[in-house]
């Protein structure tokens, strides 16, 4: 048993990984017997049901020659008002019904960051394009480093700072 998982592992690697093949005094065959026997019921389990398993059963790849088609529909300049600094977004957000639009700009830091920061909300207009400037600004005590809107509620919106402190 111990020379078949030796050769197990030896496949699973890489050519650039160094092998350092355990030898025979390095492990305890009993504990690895014991920790095999323990597994082994779940393991087959999960495999006797991704075997048995309709979730794929009628899905085919699809094989296009045409390459994809990307069109570039509207641009968004985000620019903090309030700074001379150049504004590069780090992070940014769509809301649960997808019409508002979150982006949070950092500054370049060597060290700890500490000048305010600030948050622009974009909402779709009724024709469905974004304003050239942001509908909303939300100032922050730090930069922002993540940002994410509540999954359901679409007027919730969470924010952690460079500094380690979170606002909602």
């Amino acid at each position: 048993m111990f020379f078949h998982l030796r050769y197990l592992i030896l496949l699973f690697q890489t050519q650039t990984d160094e092998v350092s093949v355990p030898t025979d005094s390095d492990v305890d065959l009993n504990k690895l017997s014991d920790w095999l026997q323990k597994i082994y019921p779940r393991v087959s389990r999960e495999l006797n049901d991704s075997i048995n398993s309709s979730a794929f059963k009628n899905y085919r790849v699809a094989r296009s020659t045409e390459p994809p088609v990307v069109k570039l529909t509207q641009t968004i300049k985000v620019q903090d008002s309030n700074s001379d600094n150049v504004c590069r977004v780090s992070t940014l957000s769509w809301n649960a019904t997808g019409n508002t639009l979150a982006v949070a700009c950092n500054q370049f830091h060597k060290t700890w960051c500490y000048h305010p920061g600030s948050v622009f909300l974009y909402t779709f207009d009724r024709y469905d394009k974004m304003p050239d400037t942001p509908n909303k600004r939300l100032a922050t005590e730090t930069c922002i480093t993540v940002i994410r809107f509540h999954p359901r509620s679409p007027s919730i919106i969470a924010a952690g700072s460079q500094s380690g402190r979170y606002v909602i």
